[in-house]
């Protein structure tokens, strides 16, 4: 008598929907560890740019959200401040105070 060995095959289909179904789920979880640290660093770079770009003014971005599934950025509580107070008439400098922007063309954005 010969004994048999016994191959497991998982249930449900071929193994490469399982490779496949694996891949995703991992791409799905980076993308979400991703999108709660990429905010900050994010957030340091496009004020840097905004106030290496403008002259007589200092732009605060206090909170900048990065949206990856929808591929857009958001923007909350922005100040514009002007560097020198020649208006008398604003108190502290401030310009202008931006309450939320959210923009989902982001290459244009930057």
């Amino acid at each position: 008598m010969r004994a048999e060995t016994k191959v497991m095959k998982m249930p449900g289909g071929p193994r490469w929907m399982w490779w496949t179904g694996l891949a995703v789920g991992l791409l799905v979880l980076v993308t979400v560890i991703a999108a709660l640290f990429i905010d900050e660093p994010a957030r340091r770079y496009m004020e840097r740019k905004i106030n290496s770009r403008l002259t007589g003014y200092t732009v605060a971005v206090p909170k900048l959200h990065v949206h990856p599934w929808t591929v857009s950025l958001e923007l909350v509580d922005a100040t514009l401040r002007q560097d020198r107070r020649s208006y008398k008439f604003r108190k502290e400098g401030r310009f202008a105070q931006i309450t939320r922007i959210k923009n989902t063309d982001i290459p244009h954005f930057i």
